[in-house]
């Protein structure tokens, strides 16, 4: 998940911009602020997590894909593109 990519997880402010439900994911779009090793805030960074959407009788598959990138990143534009536009 996304706290285990930050250096102080508990002190992570977290903000919920988008979700985007899309062929049978939920996309949820935001930032994250935590301290990084010198003890300060370094900043919000976005972060996308795509979760499948709960269908009753189906279990859902442990975890989920989480990250935290630039927008920049080409891999990755659809999914923030989503996000700006959802």
């Amino acid at each position: 998940g996304i706290a285990d990519q930050l250096i102080d997880p508990y002190s992570a402010h977290y903000t919920f911009d988008t979700a985007i439900e899309k062929d049978g994911f939920i996309t949820v779009c935001g930032t994250v602020n935590s301290k990084n090793m010198m003890g300060g805030y370094g900043g919000k960074q976005p972060f996308v997590a795509v979760l499948p959407k709960k269908t009753p009788g189906v279990v859902p598959p442990q975890g989920a894909a989480v990250f935290i990138k630039e927008p920049g990143d080409p891999d990755d534009m659809n999914v923030f593109r989503d996000c700006k536009h959802g």
